[in-house]
């Protein structure tokens, strides 16, 4: 028997705090795979605008409020043959980094550009910041100073 088709969208938050940018390490306790690094955020739910859900879920898992700046990349990705995941990262700001982790994640750091090589993401989030215009990023976030 053939299983049906699944499709997800899914938004992350690259939130900066200064010059700093929020990580966060997945648990054993979260779907899919654990221990690597990603950015906050999660799943659509159905009727939900994505920015609704990214205010979500950033706060669900880090406990801050964040300022949403723009979207600045789309990607996707399969789990399995009939698992598609749709996704859209904005640029956001905050102004705190005091983080409370939910129980998805296990440990944070906030981390200069600089120094994300030192970071195990994920291979497809690895190839994706490659392809980021960091510069273009960091001249929206020093406008909204």
């Amino acid at each position: 028997m053939r299983e049906e088709n699944s499709f997800y969208v899914a938004i992350k938050g690259l939130i900066f705090c200064g010059s700093e940018f929020l990580i966060i390490q997945r648990s054993d306790k979260s779907r899919g795979e654990f221990h690597y690094w990603e950015f906050p955020g999660g799943r659509v739910e159905f009727g939900e605008k994505p920015e609704d859900t990214l205010r979500r879920e950033v706060k669900e898992e880090t406990g801050l409020g964040i300022e949403m700046i723009y979207p600045f990349s789309v990607w996707t990705f399969f789990r399995e043959s009939n698992k598609q995941t749709v996704g859209i990262n904005f640029l956001c700001s905050t102004a705190n980094q005091e983080v409370k982790l939910s129980n998805e994640h296990i440990d944070f750091k906030w981390i200069e550009k600089a120094d994300i090589l030192a970071y195990n993401f994920h291979p497809t989030i690895a190839d994706d910041m490659h392809q980021w215009n960091w510069e273009e990023m960091f001249q929206k976030i020093k406008e909204r100073k």
